[in-house]
Protein backbone atom coordinates (compact mmCIF):
# COMPACT_ATOMS: atom_id res chain seq x y z
CA UNK A 1 0.00 0.00 0.00
CA UNK A 2 2.86 2.39 0.79
CA UNK A 3 4.13 1.96 -2.78
CA UNK A 4 0.74 3.12 -4.15
CA UNK A 5 0.64 6.22 -1.92
CA UNK A 6 4.28 7.14 -2.56
CA UNK A 7 4.09 6.77 -6.35
CA UNK A 8 3.94 9.75 -8.69
CA UNK A 9 0.52 11.39 -9.06
CA UNK A 10 -0.82 10.69 -12.54
CA UNK A 11 -2.66 13.32 -14.61
CA UNK A 12 -6.39 12.99 -15.14
CA UNK A 13 -7.40 10.59 -17.92
CA UNK A 14 -10.93 11.01 -19.28
CA UNK A 15 -12.53 9.06 -22.09
CA UNK A 16 -15.35 10.69 -24.06
CA UNK A 17 -17.86 8.72 -21.98
CA UNK A 18 -16.28 10.10 -18.80
CA UNK A 19 -16.66 13.66 -20.11
CA UNK A 20 -20.34 13.06 -20.86
CA UNK A 21 -20.88 11.41 -17.47
CA UNK A 22 -19.32 14.41 -15.74
CA UNK A 23 -21.49 16.89 -17.63
CA UNK A 24 -24.68 14.89 -16.94
CA UNK A 25 -23.89 14.17 -13.27
CA UNK A 26 -26.67 15.20 -10.91
CA UNK A 27 -25.17 13.62 -7.80
CA UNK A 28 -21.69 13.62 -6.44
CA UNK A 29 -20.18 10.16 -6.49
CA UNK A 30 -18.51 10.39 -3.05
CA UNK A 31 -21.36 11.61 -0.84
CA UNK A 32 -24.20 10.77 -3.30
CA UNK A 33 -25.87 14.14 -2.61
CA UNK A 34 -27.56 16.11 -5.36
CA UNK A 35 -25.66 19.17 -6.43
CA UNK A 36 -27.15 22.61 -6.89
CA UNK A 37 -26.05 25.70 -8.76
CA UNK A 38 -24.03 26.93 -5.76
CA UNK A 39 -21.91 23.76 -5.65
CA UNK A 40 -18.62 23.57 -7.47
CA UNK A 41 -18.58 20.31 -9.42
CA UNK A 42 -15.03 19.02 -9.83
CA UNK A 43 -13.49 16.01 -11.53
CA UNK A 44 -12.15 13.38 -9.15
CA UNK A 45 -9.51 10.89 -10.23
CA UNK A 46 -7.42 8.08 -8.85
CA UNK A 47 -4.02 9.67 -8.22
CA UNK A 48 -2.30 6.33 -8.87
CA UNK A 49 -3.81 5.56 -12.29
CA UNK A 50 -5.19 8.95 -13.36
CA UNK A 51 -8.56 7.29 -14.08
CA UNK A 52 -11.62 9.52 -13.72
CA UNK A 53 -13.83 8.41 -10.82
CA UNK A 54 -16.70 10.87 -11.02
CA UNK A 55 -18.07 14.31 -10.26
CA UNK A 56 -17.45 15.43 -6.69
CA UNK A 57 -17.80 18.37 -4.32
CA UNK A 58 -14.42 19.99 -3.86
CA UNK A 59 -14.99 19.61 -0.08
CA UNK A 60 -15.67 15.84 -0.31
CA UNK A 61 -12.75 15.32 -2.63
CA UNK A 62 -10.47 16.88 -0.03
CA UNK A 63 -11.59 14.31 2.54
CA UNK A 64 -10.02 11.45 0.58
CA UNK A 65 -6.44 11.49 1.81
CA UNK A 66 -3.44 9.29 2.26
CA UNK A 67 -3.89 7.36 5.50
CA UNK A 68 -1.42 8.27 8.25
CA UNK A 69 1.14 5.67 9.23
CA UNK A 70 -0.36 5.58 12.74
CA UNK A 71 -3.59 3.96 11.50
Amino acid sequence: MEQVWSSEIKPLVMAEKDKLDFEKATKFWICEKDFNEDDKKVRDRCHHSGKFRGAAHNKCKGLIRKPSSSQ
